[in-house]
């Protein structure tokens, strides 16, 4: 399912177009933010690590960080021919994969991520369409650019497909 796909690693992005598939495996607290417009079928990934570039003085990979992987991707997809009022989001990963003593949600950077990602979409008029985030598994993503669908699998959870419909 992922062999003929183009593999984002943590903190990459990748901006393409059909028939193209783009994949991120193994997100644990990171997010897939997978960023679509049907009518031209250009889509992007980004496999995002940290939710907030303003606390690092030298940040030069917009991929990483939440709040610059969102604006970041709808640069990149209009240039492909993407129009801003078309494009569409699903996210996937945020899970909270170590437990702490303390409630500090600080420590959540799960949390944290889908949060940071949520904001950027809202800030860039993005619509979330659909979702799988949470919980204490992780996941591994193919976003197929031909039929918009997002295909999210977990261990013990099967695979379930979102479509940007």
């Amino acid at each position: 399912m992922f062999a003929d796909a183009f593999q984002i690693g943590m903190a990459e992005l990748k901006v393409t177009q059909a028939p193209d598939k783009l994949a991120s495996l193994g997100l644990g607290s990171c997010i897939a933010v997978c960023m679509y417009d049907q009518a031209v079928k250009v889509g992007g990934l980004a496999h995002v690590m940290l939710p907030d570039s303003s606390i690092f003085k030298e940040n030069f990979n917009p991929g990483k960080f939440g709040d610059t992987a969102v604006p970041f991707l709808v640069g990149e997809m209009v240039k492909l021919g993407a129009v801003h009022s078309r494009i569409k989001v699903i996210i996937a990963g945020g899970a909270h994969m170590f437990a702490f003593k303390s409630e500090d949600s600080l420590l959540d950077i799960g949390v944290r991520n889908v949060q940071s990602v949520e904001e950027a979409c809202s800030k860039a008029g993005i619509p979330i369409v659909a979702r799988s985030v949470g919980g204490k598994f992780g996941r591994s993503v193919l976003f197929d650019l031909s039929t918009g669908k997002v295909y999210v699998r977990t261990i013990n959870q099967g695979t379930v497909e979102l479509s940007m419909g």
